[in-house]
């Protein structure tokens, strides 16, 4: 923890610029105004630039506004960084203190037990496709925290990093000293074979410790248990429910990701290596739908309290009625996630917005500003 600690609290006490900088490029001098105390002052040229826009670099590499550099999200729209920002290894250290720096509504992040009970932030169950561990690919329910520990975690594109890799705690620890007062954390639950509901208090406290009440959120696409759990220990939290994706959608899913694979094959082959496929990525590829009235009342009941539905892009494009029957049936909030890329779900968005149908949020791979200006909503 110290060693983390020490390196986040560097980078974020770096470059502070309290007076007029000058700047000299090609023998000339200019005169900038003092940028914030968080601005990257290793790239100075650039600031320059970006400030005759608003704009300006912070610390982690995150585009702010200027004139606003705590601003969150977009105008009346709440976006959250889906398993921290694009620019770091998934779920790791990196982004999630960028998605925080730079100003997201909320950071989601997904959070699995280790073998030993300890907490960590992962998609997977296995670490093959986000980190480098020197056993391979090996389940999490497998290793302990020192085992875990010591992986490298891997970018977005797969490559190997240098990047540490944490413990959970160990993360939110730090980030709890960066959040602005209006940031959630949306930690995703993923319900391994096993995990006990006990294990979920434990963990929920352990982030009742470090943050105040409303800071904290959980999520789950594992239907109503994890969540009615978490209730019985967090009374106050939001929690969300994450309907799971529809037959379109996974059928959308897997041509953007193994369309290759899948053109090979013809009729009933196809279909069943795209239910093989989807049920290795998400352990199921038939869910329960929940947009009746009916249906939304009921998950508003079992759950209680603060309480949201989480939808693939896909199936509220077709159902765009969905967000104002869950609003009616007391749901707080209706946000979108893709199984896709980011492009097509701004682009799926911007139709809802056109429609006068747009959810409450979404779940996006952008940066705020960049999310923003695509939605008109900058």
């Amino acid at each position: 923890m110290d060693a983390l600690e020490q390196v986040m609290r560097e980078r974020v006490v770096k470059g502070l610029c309290l007076s007029i900088i000058t700047l000299g490029i090609q023998s000339q001098a200019y005169a900038i105004p003092a940028l914030p105390a968080d601005a990257n002052m290793d790239r100075l040229p650039e600031q320059v630039e970006l400030m005759r826009r608003g704009y300006y670099i912070e610390t982690w590499g995150s585009l702010k506004r200027l004139n606003a550099p705590d601003q969150l999200g977009c105008k009346g729209f709440e976006i959250q960084a889906h398993r921290g920002h694009a620019q770091y290894t998934e779920n790791g250290p990196g982004a999630v203190m960028t998605g925080i720096t730079s100003r997201f509504n909320g950071v989601e992040v997904d959070a699995r037990q280790l073998g030993d009970g300890n907490w960590v932030f992962n998609h997977d169950a296995t670490t093959g496709r986000t980190l480098v561990h020197p056993s391979g690919d090996v389940s999490l329910r497998s290793l302990d925290l020192n085992s875990w520990m010591i992986a490298k975690g891997r970018n977005r594109l797969g490559a190997a990093t240098n990047e540490d890799i944490y413990g959970a705690f160990d993360i939110l620890t730090v980030v709890n000293e960066l959040t602005h007062p209006a940031q959630i954390i949306n930690i995703e639950l993923k319900s391994d074979p096993g995990l006990q509901c006990g294990s979920l208090g434990s963990f929920d406290a352990g982030a009742k410790a470090l943050f105040s009440k409303g800071k904290i959120g959980y999520s789950s696409m594992d239907g109503l248990p994890p969540l009615q759990c978490i209730r019985q220990f967090n009374k106050d939290a939001y929690v969300a429910l994450i309907q799971g994706p529809s037959q379109p959608a996974l059928e959308k899913w897997a041509a953007a990701n193994h369309g290759d694979e899948l053109s090979r094959l013809k009729g009933r082959q196809r279909l069943m290596a795209g239910a093989r496929l989807a049920t290795k990525a998400f352990g199921a590829y038939k869910y329960p739908r929940w947009g009746t009235a009916a249906a939304l009342t009921e998950l508003k009941t079992k759950i209680g309290g603060d309480v949201g539905l989480h939808v693939e892009i896909t199936d509220l494009l077709s159902d765009p009625g969905l967000t104002a029957r869950a609003h009616k049936a007391g749901i707080s909030k209706v946000m979108t996630y893709t199984l896709t890329d980011n492009e097509s779900h701004i682009k799926g968005l911007k139709q809802l917005k056109a429609r006068g149908a747009m959810p409450d949020g979404a779940i996006v791979d952008s940066t705020p500003i960049k999310t923003c200006k695509m939605l008109g909503l900058e």
